[in-house]
């Protein structure tokens, strides 16, 4: 098995997982900053989606300096899965 490494410069669009999101692109994640990290690299400059439940929208959220905002955030409501 092999592996290979993405140049943050060629990356054009990326999922970004969080565990709660506000319509304004904040997001929390868990707690490690690893995304937050990587979004900072230079070159980055892919757009950024989140995507979650509609229970994870939330009016605010603590975020700090260095957390980094998606650009669009798109979410499903749990009774949309019902049958």
């Amino acid at each position: 098995m092999s592996a290979f490494f993405l140049i943050p410069e060629e990356i054009d669009l990326m999922i970004v997982p969080g565990v709660a999101f506000t319509l304004s692109g904040k997001r929390m994640g868990r707690g490690k900053g690893y995304y937050d990290r990587y979004l900072s690299r230079q070159g980055f400059r892919a757009h950024t989606v989140g995507v979650c439940f509609a229970h994870q929208v939330v009016d605010r959220l603590p975020v700090e300096e260095h957390d980094k905002r998606v650009d669009r955030l798109f979410w499903a409501a749990m009774e949309e899965f019902k049958e």
